[in-house]
């Protein structure tokens, strides 16, 4: 009995690690998400005057997109462009 009770302790921290990974990736997707707008009207912007100008005023927004983006690329080796956010949510 005390062997099957570490076995099964076992699995559910295995399970509660997993879950907390997902929620980080899910935060981050989120992120992402959030600031898309920002960060597309920054990389849209060719004169350099007004794209510093605007970077100035969204830096917050525009740094904390690209290191959400960075983690997510990481997350996923470069496998894939659109992470799994359906699977993640169904998981966690």
């Amino acid at each position: 009995m005390s062997s099957r009770h570490y076995e099964v302790a076992g699995e559910i921290k295995a399970k509660d690690r997993r879950i907390e990974t997902l929620k980080l990736h899910l935060a981050h997707v989120d992120i992402k998400n959030q600031y898309r707008a920002v960060w597309n009207k920054y990389v849209q912007i060719k004169n350099p005057k007004e794209r510093d100008a605007y970077y100035a005023k969204h830096e917050k927004e525009i740094e904390t997109f690209k290191q959400s983006r960075d983690y997510t690329k990481a997350v996923l080796n470069g496998k894939v462009d659109v992470p799994p956010v359906k699977d993640w949510k169904s998981n966690s």
